[in-house]
């Protein structure tokens, strides 16, 4: 499918800077989305023999990053909510707009707002020691001769640890994601998945559709 393309006035932003502030954070975070969403496609769907080994880690990689610039970029939700002349801006917009919107502000301060920020705290943006502790421990409590397999190379890809796509998943289907031992781990995670790929929809589309509704002339 073809893009369309626009071009708009840089300076004519500039007549309300509040507003400039948030269209120009918006394209920021939609250039970030774009990009982490692109590349889990590409893992996807890859046949390449050097990638194949590596696409689940890629994948889940891709996907945590994308949930962390998703929660940053609700500050910028939370901020249109809370200053009358955005909002009244919001509302100015088509109906179909204006849902967008009211779908993600309705998230702020839920249980899943709550999940999507453990998530980037804890397996996106950091390393938390404590529970990659936690689950090296339970898989070597659960399978005390386990081996993992690790490799290093002349191209980036070839460096590998297998351990720590193991643990990093188990954090983020154990600790993130909450789905217990008894459940299964594909329909729990493809659960939380939906949902959150509700708002991820509902965000893109709302940036999307506001920047181009502010900047037509």
């Amino acid at each position: 499918m073809a893009s369309t393309q626009w071009v708009a006035k840089t300076a004519a932003l500039l007549e309300d800077e509040k507003l400039a502030s948030v269209l120009v954070r918006l394209m920021m975070v939609m250039n970030d989305i774009s990009i982490t969403n692109s590349q889990m496609h590409e893992w996807e769907k890859t046949e390449d023999m050097k990638r194949k080994p590596r696409a689940r880690g890629a994948i889940l990689y891709f996907g945590r990053v994308q949930s962390a610039h998703l929660f940053e970029a609700l500050d910028i939700i939370e901020e249109i909510k809370r200053e009358p002349d955005l909002k009244a801006r919001v509302a100015r917009c088509d109906r179909r707009i204006v849902g967008f919107f009211d779908t993600v502000a309705r998230f702020l301060g839920s249980k899943d707002h709550v999940l999507m920020a453990k998530m980037r705290n804890v397996v996106a943006f950091h390393y938390d020691s404590k529970l990659a502790m936690r689950r090296l421990k339970t898989l070597v409590e659960k399978h005390p001769d386990h081996r993992f397999g690790y490799s290093m190379g002349n191209e980036t890809l070839d460096w590998y640890y297998d351990l720590g796509d193991l643990i990093a998943d188990g954090i983020l289907i154990r600790d993130v994601f909450e789905i217990k031992e008894d459940q299964d781990i594909a329909a729990g995670a493809l659960e939380v998945l939906k949902r959150l790929h509700v708002i991820g929809e509902a965000f893109t589309n709302f940036a999307g559709y506001f920047i181009r509704e502010c900047c037509k002339k």
